[in-house]
């Protein structure tokens, strides 16, 4: 928190580049921050014996409920494949927290498709 106060508090309001530079830095920081504090979260409730539950998902209303995530999450031409009728016994929100940790990994990385 402290790197984004200072960096809010020199800005140099008055500088367009400046102004654009501090705001990255700050949503860099804060996404830091929110994976830092996910990460601790998830360590906590490690230790307890309700952290996976598993249940029937269907999986391709899971495969659109995911999409409908992870599109929002950066610059990629997401695609969703066709869907199938599978129903497997999983935790829906241990599986959606991976895939989404996946696709927000691949947002960091360069797009294939841009030259």
């Amino acid at each position: 928190m402290t790197i984004i106060r200072e960096t809010l508090e020199t800005t140099d309001r008055s500088d367009p580049a400046d102004v654009s530079e501090s705001h990255e830095i700050a949503l860099d920081e804060l996404d830091r921050m929110n994976n830092l504090v996910t990460d601790l979260a998830t360590l906590a409730k490690t230790g307890r014996p309700d952290f996976v539950t598993f249940a029937p998902v269907d999986m391709a209303e899971f495969a659109r409920n995911a999409m409908s995530r992870i599109e929002h999450l950066g610059p990629r031409q997401w695609l969703l494949g066709c869907g199938t009728d599978v129903v497997a016994r999983a935790d829906e929100d241990r599986l959606i927290q991976a895939v989404v940790q996946l696709a927000a990994n691949a947002t960091h990385m360069p797009d294939p498709e841009e030259p």
